[in-house]
């Protein structure tokens, strides 16, 4: 769920994805299926992870979705079509960039080139290539991020150097 400024509202669910306007409006917006997440790209529009569509933007003015224009880094356009985040499952906000959780693994869009870049992720020296990252939130030291993944929950470095915090033995997923 979204709520803007004027108190206007998005949300996203199996079912589809609705908005209602600051007047009590509802509606279907039936571009968007599956909406995992949402971040303002400004105070009318929404960056919109999606199940299967990657990225979607949302006009609360206009009503209009459209796809996020994007490109693909040099080592991207090297990964198939099949590598590339199209489940986007969690979006994070930094300074420059938005960090991009998906079933294909940590990725980084750069917010004034646009340029998509995958983050291989390193845990005990083992490149975890498949990693669904859930939930991303800001690691205990500057430079650290904790990946809550099917694998567990992982603290990695802006490098993508890691390790496996929870379970020390084992794998099971952590959503949050």
């Amino acid at each position: 769920i979204h709520v803007f400024a004027d108190g206007s509202m998005l949300w996203g669910s199996y079912g589809g994805t609705g908005y209602r306007d600051a007047q009590g409006n509802c509606y279907d917006i039936r571009e968007i299926k599956n909406a995992y997440c949402m971040l303002p790209l400004n105070t009318d529009e929404l960056l919109i992870g999606t199940e299967g569509g990657f990225f979607k933007t949302f006009n609360k003015n206009t009503r209009k979705v459209a796809s996020f224009p994007y490109i693909l880094s040099k080592e991207a356009q090297k990964k198939s079509l099949y590598s590339l985040p199209s489940y986007v499952l969690y979006l994070y906000d930094t300074p420059t960039h938005y960090l991009v959780g998906s079933t294909k693994g940590l990725w980084k869009l750069d917010k004034k080139t646009r340029i998509l870049s995958p983050i291989d992720i390193w845990v005990d020296q083992v490149l975890l290539p498949t990693l669904e990252v859930k939930h991303i939130q800001p690691g205990p030291l500057r430079g650290q991020w904790l990946l809550s993944t099917q694998l567990g929950l992982i603290c990695i470095d802006e490098h993508g150097q890691g390790a496996t915090w929870y379970p020390k033995q084992g794998s099971t997923g952590v959503y949050k």
